[in-house]
């Protein structure tokens, strides 16, 4: 579950298989701290779900080792830039992106 508020974490433990497990990756609106959830389907299909913040990575320790292996041609991140832009067509940048005319743009500083 990416995005939504409470009910949806219901109705993604509903679509999960048996022994699935529903990943929480954010909370909207910051106020709603609780949701519901079906207790029966929780534990007889032996479901599970868990709380991730930023995948639980490690920053400084993963974004060095993730540089590196970019800098080593091992991850292949130039082809994921679907445009790039300057600092002034930031504008430009966010339009594209609520249009779907990029997919992953880049703010290139100069």
């Amino acid at each position: 579950m990416g995005a939504g508020d409470g009910s949806v974490l219901s109705e993604a433990l509903a679509l999960t298989a048996k022994r699935g497990r529903v990943v929480v990756t954010n909370i909207h609106p910051a106020s709603e701290m609780t949701a519901s959830m079906n207790m029966f389907d929780l534990t007889l299909m032996e479901k599970q779900v868990v709380g991730s913040l930023f995948g639980s990575g490690n920053p400084r320790y993963d974004i060095p080792k993730l540089i590196g292996l970019y800098r080593e041609g091992q991850i292949d991140l130039d082809n994921l830039v679907t445009k790039e832009y300057t600092l002034e067509q930031v504008n430009e940048g966010y339009d594209d992106m609520r249009s779907g005319k990029n997919i992953r743009g880049v703010m290139i500083y100069d």
